[in-house]
């Protein structure tokens, strides 16, 4: 993605045309369009869900294919600074205000394309554990599940949207705490995505993430509810135990990605330290 926005800076150099004006058009336009045939593909995938009732082996990998380029899309034009309740579809900031002028190495800062309403919500049927197939009835009778790899892509690109639109990331923060609760099953990957969002909405929306700090430090002790040996092991209720001898089913990259996260919340002031995390 990156590189096309800069080949369309190129070209629009190259035509005697470098005004902001047209280069944010045309980038406008083939993000528009990337991400109809992205809604496109998930619509096929399901459809073919629907028919079989499992994920072929090549729809999940084109899936995950098209879950990353939505979040990348996203991402286009972004700056840290931006206010998205001010920025329409399409919109831009005007130099001098909340988003800083784009430069060389960012041509369209400021550029806000926003997702269909569709395609966002064929994103959000994709993180349960499960989805009801065509025309079942029950909650779980007649469910799929949804691969792991799958629900780590897509909250990937929910959190990504949710840079970009606050609103969202406020319906989405609940979601994103059930699947770091310390009871969770959800697989290792998911939760440090999920871990991995919430940093990122913490830095984004200080206000909104704070409250589910607690969450957040759950994954401390990721795994060791499931594990005796762990809790008969551990000497107080803080201690973390990276145990090699025995697979831990990757609770303990989940372990180590909450110790580098909060670490960083904690030293950039993003969070206050209130007694125990946890």
């Amino acid at each position: 993605v990156h590189a096309s926005i800069a080949l369309t800076k190129r070209m629009c150099d190259e035509d005697g045309d470098s005004g902001r004006g047209d280069v944010f058009g045309e980038v406008r336009g083939w993000v528009k369009g990337l991400l109809h045939r992205c809604e496109t593909a998930i619509e096929s995938c399901f459809s073919s869900l629907a028919w079989r009732g499992s994920f072929l082996e090549e729809d999940e990998k084109l899936l995950m294919h098209v879950l990353y380029l939505v979040g990348d899309l996203s991402m286009v034009g972004f700056a840290s600074q931006e206010d998205s309740s001010r920025l329409g579809d399409g919109a831009t900031k005007r130099c001098g205000e909340d988003v800083t002028p784009p430069t060389n190495g960012e041509p369209v800062r400021g550029l806000l394309v926003r997702p269909s309403a569709r395609l966002l919500h064929l994103v959000k049927l994709l993180l349960p554990n499960s989805m009801p197939s065509a025309g079942s009835v029950g909650e779980r009778e007649g469910s799929t599940p949804t691969p792991s790899a799958l629900r780590a892509h897509a909250f990937i690109a929910l959190g990504k949207l949710c840079l970009r639109d606050e609103s969202l990331a406020k319906e989405s923060l609940n979601i994103l705490a059930r699947e770091l609760h310390r009871d969770s099953n959800a697989d290792p990957a998911v939760r440090s995505n999920c871990l991995m969002v919430m940093g990122d909405l913490c830095v984004r929306y200080t206000n909104l993430v704070d409250k589910y700090l607690p969450f957040m430090a759950a994954c401390l002790q990721a795994g060791e509810g499931k594990s005796s040996a762990t809790i008969n092991n551990s000497g107080s209720r803080l201690s973390l135990s990276f145990h090699k001898r025995k697979p831990d089913n990757g609770c303990s990259l989940v372990k180590k990605n909450a110790i580098l996260l909060l670490s960083s919340l904690l030293l950039q002031d993003y969070v206050k330290w209130r007694g125990l995390f946890i």
